[in-house]
Protein backbone atom coordinates (compact mmCIF):
# COMPACT_ATOMS: atom_id res chain seq x y z
CA UNK A 1 0.00 0.00 0.00
CA UNK A 2 1.23 3.38 -0.52
CA UNK A 3 1.82 5.64 1.57
CA UNK A 4 -0.88 8.43 0.34
CA UNK A 5 -4.00 7.86 -1.08
CA UNK A 6 -6.18 10.18 -3.19
CA UNK A 7 -10.12 9.36 -2.93
CA UNK A 8 -11.33 11.22 -6.33
CA UNK A 9 -15.75 11.96 -6.11
CA UNK A 10 -17.43 12.70 -9.00
CA UNK A 11 -20.78 11.42 -10.40
CA UNK A 12 -19.61 11.49 -13.63
CA UNK A 13 -17.03 8.56 -14.51
CA UNK A 14 -15.22 10.84 -17.47
CA UNK A 15 -14.53 13.19 -14.93
CA UNK A 16 -13.49 10.57 -12.55
CA UNK A 17 -10.79 9.19 -14.48
CA UNK A 18 -9.48 12.22 -16.58
CA UNK A 19 -8.86 13.71 -12.83
CA UNK A 20 -7.31 10.86 -12.00
CA UNK A 21 -4.61 10.42 -15.21
CA UNK A 22 -4.33 14.36 -14.26
CA UNK A 23 -3.41 13.78 -11.20
CA UNK A 24 -1.34 10.80 -11.49
CA UNK A 25 1.26 12.26 -14.31
CA UNK A 26 2.65 14.59 -10.88
CA UNK A 27 2.15 11.67 -8.05
CA UNK A 28 2.98 8.82 -9.90
CA UNK A 29 3.11 7.15 -6.88
CA UNK A 30 -0.15 7.70 -5.40
CA UNK A 31 -3.05 5.31 -5.10
CA UNK A 32 -5.62 6.36 -6.51
CA UNK A 33 -10.01 5.28 -5.58
CA UNK A 34 -12.97 6.76 -7.56
CA UNK A 35 -16.41 7.03 -6.18
CA UNK A 36 -19.81 8.27 -7.12
CA UNK A 37 -21.32 9.32 -3.74
CA UNK A 38 -20.11 10.72 -0.13
CA UNK A 39 -21.23 6.95 1.04
CA UNK A 40 -18.31 6.16 -1.36
CA UNK A 41 -16.10 8.65 0.28
CA UNK A 42 -16.71 7.57 4.08
CA UNK A 43 -16.24 3.57 3.08
CA UNK A 44 -12.35 4.70 1.58
CA UNK A 45 -10.98 6.58 4.38
CA UNK A 46 -8.16 5.43 6.59
CA UNK A 47 -7.41 7.66 9.22
CA UNK A 48 -3.71 5.78 9.37
CA UNK A 49 -3.43 6.69 5.65
CA UNK A 50 -2.35 10.08 4.68
CA UNK A 51 -5.10 10.97 2.07
CA UNK A 52 -6.22 13.51 -0.34
CA UNK A 53 -10.11 13.86 -1.77
CA UNK A 54 -10.60 15.86 -4.95
CA UNK A 55 -14.57 16.03 -5.31
CA UNK A 56 -16.52 17.16 -7.85
CA UNK A 57 -19.10 19.79 -6.73
CA UNK A 58 -22.00 17.66 -7.71
CA UNK A 59 -21.22 14.88 -5.19
CA UNK A 60 -22.41 17.58 -2.16
CA UNK A 61 -25.91 17.42 -1.41
CA UNK A 62 -28.34 19.98 0.61
CA UNK A 63 -26.41 19.30 4.03
CA UNK A 64 -22.72 20.28 2.83
CA UNK A 65 -21.80 20.76 6.99
CA UNK A 66 -23.32 17.40 7.79
CA UNK A 67 -21.51 15.43 4.63
CA UNK A 68 -17.81 17.41 5.73
CA UNK A 69 -18.58 16.76 9.33
CA UNK A 70 -18.69 12.96 8.81
CA UNK A 71 -15.70 12.99 6.71
CA UNK A 72 -13.94 15.01 9.19
CA UNK A 73 -14.71 12.85 12.06
CA UNK A 74 -13.60 9.93 10.59
CA UNK A 75 -9.98 11.42 8.78
CA UNK A 76 -9.17 14.94 11.08
CA UNK A 77 -6.12 15.06 8.86
CA UNK A 78 -7.52 14.61 5.19
CA UNK A 79 -7.12 17.37 2.71
CA UNK A 80 -10.30 18.25 0.67
CA UNK A 81 -9.86 20.29 -2.95
CA UNK A 82 -13.56 20.87 -3.95
CA UNK A 83 -13.53 21.11 -8.14
CA UNK A 84 -15.93 23.43 -9.48
CA UNK A 85 -17.00 24.19 -12.98
CA UNK A 86 -18.34 27.94 -12.64
CA UNK A 87 -17.55 30.60 -11.02
CA UNK A 88 -18.31 30.21 -6.95
CA UNK A 89 -20.76 32.26 -5.04
CA UNK A 90 -18.92 34.22 -2.19
CA UNK A 91 -21.26 32.77 0.48
CA UNK A 92 -20.94 29.05 -0.64
CA UNK A 93 -17.33 29.32 -1.01
CA UNK A 94 -17.29 30.47 2.75
CA UNK A 95 -19.66 27.36 3.75
CA UNK A 96 -17.13 25.06 2.09
CA UNK A 97 -13.83 26.44 3.62
CA UNK A 98 -15.53 26.49 6.93
CA UNK A 99 -16.37 22.94 6.64
CA UNK A 100 -12.59 22.11 5.96
CA UNK A 101 -12.49 22.44 2.65
CA UNK A 102 -8.74 23.18 1.59
CA UNK A 103 -8.66 24.25 -1.52
CA UNK A 104 -11.20 25.61 -4.48
CA UNK A 105 -10.34 25.09 -8.05
CA UNK A 106 -11.75 25.77 -11.27
CA UNK A 107 -12.09 24.14 -14.27
CA UNK A 108 -12.94 27.27 -16.41
CA UNK A 109 -9.93 28.91 -18.56
CA UNK A 110 -6.82 26.94 -19.70
CA UNK A 111 -6.62 23.48 -18.88
CA UNK A 112 -3.01 24.47 -17.91
CA UNK A 113 -3.91 26.87 -15.46
CA UNK A 114 -6.27 23.72 -13.56
CA UNK A 115 -3.47 21.06 -13.95
CA UNK A 116 -0.91 24.06 -12.62
CA UNK A 117 -3.74 24.66 -9.71
CA UNK A 118 -4.49 21.33 -8.68
CA UNK A 119 -0.79 20.44 -8.97
CA UNK A 120 0.09 23.48 -6.29
CA UNK A 121 -3.17 21.76 -4.06
CA UNK A 122 -1.04 18.51 -3.40
CA UNK A 123 1.87 20.49 -2.93
CA UNK A 124 0.13 21.76 -0.15
CA UNK A 125 -0.49 25.49 -1.62
CA UNK A 126 -3.67 27.21 -0.70
CA UNK A 127 -5.38 27.43 -4.15
CA UNK A 128 -8.54 29.51 -3.66
CA UNK A 129 -10.32 32.02 -5.94
CA UNK A 130 -9.84 35.85 -5.29
CA UNK A 131 -12.94 36.28 -4.21
CA UNK A 132 -13.50 33.87 -1.28
CA UNK A 133 -9.92 34.42 -0.58
CA UNK A 134 -10.95 38.53 -0.18
CA UNK A 135 -13.65 37.31 1.59
CA UNK A 136 -11.63 35.18 4.35
CA UNK A 137 -9.08 37.90 4.83
CA UNK A 138 -11.77 40.24 5.66
CA UNK A 139 -13.51 37.83 8.11
CA UNK A 140 -16.84 37.69 6.11
CA UNK A 141 -17.60 34.26 7.83
CA UNK A 142 -18.34 36.57 10.92
CA UNK A 143 -21.24 38.71 8.62
CA UNK A 144 -22.63 35.84 7.01
CA UNK A 145 -26.63 36.16 7.24
CA UNK A 146 -27.41 33.82 9.53
CA UNK A 147 -30.84 33.46 7.93
CA UNK A 148 -30.43 30.13 5.79
CA UNK A 149 -28.97 28.76 9.04
CA UNK A 150 -32.38 28.84 11.22
CA UNK A 151 -33.66 27.08 8.59
CA UNK A 152 -35.04 23.50 8.70
CA UNK A 153 -34.48 20.60 7.07
CA UNK A 154 -38.17 20.63 5.09
CA UNK A 155 -36.75 24.20 4.51
CA UNK A 156 -34.36 23.99 2.98
CA UNK A 157 -35.56 21.02 0.64
CA UNK A 158 -38.27 22.83 -0.41
CA UNK A 159 -36.14 26.29 -0.72
CA UNK A 160 -33.95 24.25 -2.85
CA UNK A 161 -36.49 23.09 -5.35
CA UNK A 162 -37.95 26.79 -5.83
CA UNK A 163 -34.33 27.50 -6.71
CA UNK A 164 -34.07 25.04 -9.50
CA UNK A 165 -37.52 26.74 -10.84
CA UNK A 166 -40.35 24.18 -9.17
CA UNK A 167 -43.65 25.08 -8.97
CA UNK A 168 -45.42 24.63 -5.93
CA UNK A 169 -47.25 22.06 -7.45
CA UNK A 170 -44.38 20.16 -8.28
CA UNK A 171 -42.96 20.65 -5.18
CA UNK A 172 -45.79 19.01 -4.04
CA UNK A 173 -45.19 16.11 -5.99
CA UNK A 174 -41.25 15.50 -5.14
CA UNK A 175 -41.60 15.47 -1.49
CA UNK A 176 -45.37 14.05 -1.46
CA UNK A 177 -46.30 17.56 0.38
CA UNK A 178 -50.20 19.00 0.50
CA UNK A 179 -50.43 22.27 -1.45
CA UNK A 180 -51.76 23.98 1.94
CA UNK A 181 -47.74 22.33 3.69
CA UNK A 182 -45.90 23.48 1.10
CA UNK A 183 -47.28 27.11 0.41
CA UNK A 184 -47.25 27.54 4.30
CA UNK A 185 -43.30 26.48 4.22
CA UNK A 186 -42.84 28.82 1.60
CA UNK A 187 -44.12 31.46 3.60
CA UNK A 188 -41.95 30.59 6.79
CA UNK A 189 -38.59 30.42 3.94
CA UNK A 190 -39.58 33.84 3.19
CA UNK A 191 -39.90 35.26 6.50
CA UNK A 192 -36.63 33.81 8.01
CA UNK A 193 -34.79 35.14 5.01
CA UNK A 194 -36.44 38.72 5.53
CA UNK A 195 -37.65 39.10 1.39
CA UNK A 196 -40.91 39.37 0.24
CA UNK A 197 -40.79 37.53 -3.35
CA UNK A 198 -39.38 34.36 -5.01
CA UNK A 199 -36.59 36.39 -6.83
CA UNK A 200 -35.12 37.31 -3.11
CA UNK A 201 -35.55 34.01 -2.16
CA UNK A 202 -33.71 32.61 -4.91
CA UNK A 203 -30.57 35.20 -5.06
CA UNK A 204 -29.98 34.58 -1.28
CA UNK A 205 -30.41 31.05 -1.53
CA UNK A 206 -28.09 30.67 -4.97
CA UNK A 207 -25.43 33.04 -3.06
CA UNK A 208 -25.37 29.65 -0.61
CA UNK A 209 -24.88 26.89 -3.30
CA UNK A 210 -28.70 25.96 -2.91
CA UNK A 211 -28.20 25.65 -6.96
CA UNK A 212 -26.00 22.72 -6.86
CA UNK A 213 -28.49 20.14 -4.78
CA UNK A 214 -27.99 16.97 -6.10
CA UNK A 215 -31.30 15.74 -5.54
CA UNK A 216 -33.62 17.41 -7.42
CA UNK A 217 -31.87 16.95 -10.96
CA UNK A 218 -34.54 14.37 -11.93
CA UNK A 219 -36.55 16.70 -12.82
Amino acid sequence: MSESKCIIASRFRFVNDSLKEIIKSFCPDMDFVTVNSVEGILSNLCPEQEQFIVIDRYIFGLFIEEEFKKIISIHPTIKVFCIMDDVCERYFGLRLMRCGCNCIIYYLGEDTTFIDQLRSAFEGRKVIPDTIRDALEKREYLLMPDCVGSLTKREIEVLALMVNGKSIKQICLNLKLAHGTVASLRSRIMKKLGVSNSFETIRIASSYGYTYARSFECF
